[in-house]
């Protein structure tokens, strides 16, 4: 009957619509499901013939049935794959692909940090170096001060005992 359900509920259809005699096939895991027992899902059948769309005509880049393969307009073209091998290989490659990179994105990522670990070692050295520059900036302020505050001093002391 062409109708798609899930392991819970072919059961059902199994024993309530008298079609017991119907073959069954396992879909692959991408049909989409759904939490609704009521709903079902056509697999797509060939307009030119009923037949389920099993094939990929890659010449022509749509899928078809068994009958278009053999003695449709399809007959002879390369490559006709099963539409499930299709499947299989492009998710192998996407598979393949993703691992690729996700590998270049660890790679760039391990390269950043190496570099922020270099910039944040180089950052923490010019601070110490900063540092050390302001204390001896502020030692020579200091003897600076000392010896302005010492001349005022021996100013006032030179002042005063001139008075005398």
């Amino acid at each position: 009957c062409n109708l798609a359900f899930c392991t819970e509920h072919v059961g059902i259809h199994l024993v309530s619509s008298g079609s017991g005699e119907h073959v069954m096939i396992a879909l692959p895991s991408s049909v989409p499901s759904t939490s609704q027992t009521s709903e079902t899902y056509e697999i797509p059948v060939c307009p030119h013939h009923g037949e389920p769309l099993k094939f990929y005509c890659g010449a022509c880049d749509v899928t078809v049935c068994g009958d278009c393969t053999a003695m449709g307009g399809h007959q002879g073209h390369k490559p006709v794959k099963y539409v499930k091998d299709l499947v299989a290989d492009k998710k192998t490659r996407v598979d393949e692909k993703v691992d690729r990179l996700e590998k270049e994105v660890v790679d760039k990522l391990e390269r950043t940090l190496v570099s922020v670990d270099k910039v944040s070692t180089q950052l923490t050295q010019r601070a110490g170096e900063i540092r050390t520059e302001i204390k001896e900036a502020g030692e020579r302020t200091k003897e600076m001060v000392d010896a302005h505050v010492g001349q005022m001093i021996q100013e006032v002391d030179d002042m005063e005992e001139t008075r005398h």
